[in-house]
């Protein structure tokens, strides 16, 4: 039984990584398409109408970076994130069932499926990862107004 969790939290892993790393390549391109909107605005009688949509453009190309930087920062803390254990606490890396529903505490994808579930992924600075972060089975969490019970941690 414990392979088959540390198996699942692997391929819950291997699920976020990819999403991560589909993210960063549509951040790359949308940067490049920005770019080359930005540079194939042609001079017209209308200047400022040209220097307003170059402009349009490089913010377009900034925007899509800072996206990309972020999704690189959530990939590299994301590597960093140990699946290979089982644990007894709410953390990084950790399979979380609820009466409600699962969560993996590792990087803020929210509702995915993986394996034929859905598990919402959560970053443990999430709010709802912070409320997490720390929690044993047994415990009962509030979630607005409604209480409910950890199940199962992993």
């Amino acid at each position: 039984m414990t392979d088959d969790r540390i198996l699942f939290k692997q391929q819950i892993k291997s699920a976020c990584e990819a999403i991560i790393r589909e993210r960063i390549e549509n951040s790359k391109k949308a940067m490049s398409d920005a770019q080359a909107s930005a540079n194939n605005e042609e001079k017209s009688s209308a200047g400022d109408k040209y220097e307003t949509l170059r402009a349009m453009g490089h913010l377009d190309k900034d925007m899509h970076a800072r996206q990309m930087n972020a999704h690189l920062r959530e990939l590299s803390s994301l590597m960093e994130i140990n699946v290979n254990a089982i644990l007894n606490v709410a953390g990084p890396g950790a399979f979380i069932r609820t009466g409600v529903t699962s969560y993996f505490l590792a990087a803020g994808l929210g509702k995915q499926r993986v394996v034929d579930k859905e598990i919402i992924c959560l970053s443990v600075n999430a709010p709802l990862g912070q409320l997490l972060n720390g929690k044993v089975t047994g415990e009962t969490i509030q979630i607005g107004k409604k209480d409910v019970s950890i199940l199962e941690i992993f």
